[in-house]
């Protein structure tokens, strides 16, 4: 598997945790992003 693949893959799980409204510092835990990372996210996910 490609590095790039593996990341998408690592940005979807983000985006469901979020959507499924999980706490942040477990998103963090978990996915290994920065806080600042998930509220980029975040405010992606809420444009849509």
């Amino acid at each position: 598997m490609k590095e790039g693949a593996k990341e998408e893959g690592k940005i979807e799980v983000a985006l469901e945790m979020l959507r499924e409204g999980l706490d942040l510092a477990l998103i963090v835990k978990i996915t290994g992003f920065t806080k600042d990372e998930i509220l980029e996210l975040q405010k992606n996910l809420n444009k849509d």
